[in-house]
């Protein structure tokens, strides 16, 4: 079995370093956001990474949340289908006043306008990744600028797995 497997089999969500509860003074000044790698098939996990988020922070709502798909082979593409139920559950944290907004990472104009056409909730980000493009895709910039969609760079490491990627929350879908 591979790692992706086995994390996706338990739900576990650890504060993998030490983290420095928010002054109540400060909240005002300051944007908090998380980015959330998917990793296995259980949507629920979203939840819980955003109140281990919100309780390690001690703040009520996240101000953004980014959710990252897992790195494809190439030739492969990644679909609506697998995105729906993780942003259902954004959605729905949206609507529970958990998040403020909430956006994605690494998808192609396609996917994109597929999932901005569905969601109840639109995505108010898309992150790029530095390494695959110097210059945006042209019909991405077009489509992010009709629909007010800002889009972002990450230089996030490709094809790196979900206990190398997060540095502040490890969590795994059951």
């Amino acid at each position: 079995r591979d790692q992706n497997q086995e994390m996706a089999e338990v739900l576990e969500c650890t504060v993998a370093q030490a983290v420095e509860k928010m002054n109540p003074e400060e909240r005002d000044e300051l944007k908090v956001s998380a980015k959330l790698f998917i990793v296995g098939s259980n949507s629920s996990s979203v939840r819980d990474a955003v109140d281990m988020a919100c309780s390690s922070l001690g703040v009520a709502q996240l101000d953004s949340v980014i959710i990252a798909p897992p790195p494809i082979e190439d030739g492969t593409n990644l679909s609506l289908e697998y995105l729906q139920p993780y942003w259902q559950e954004l959605e729905t944290l949206v609507e529970n006043k958990k998040i403020v907004a909430i956006g994605t990472s690494d998808l192609d104009k396609t996917l994109l306008e597929q999932l901005y056409v569905w969601a109840q909730v639109k995505p108010s980000s898309n992150q790029v990744n530095l390494a695959s493009c110097c210059v945006m895709p042209p019909d991405l910039t077009a489509f992010a600028k009709q629909f007010d969609i800002q889009l972002l760079t990450h230089n996030d490491p490709k094809g790196k797995t979900l206990q190398d990627s997060v540095t502040v929350l490890q969590c795994s879908g059951m």
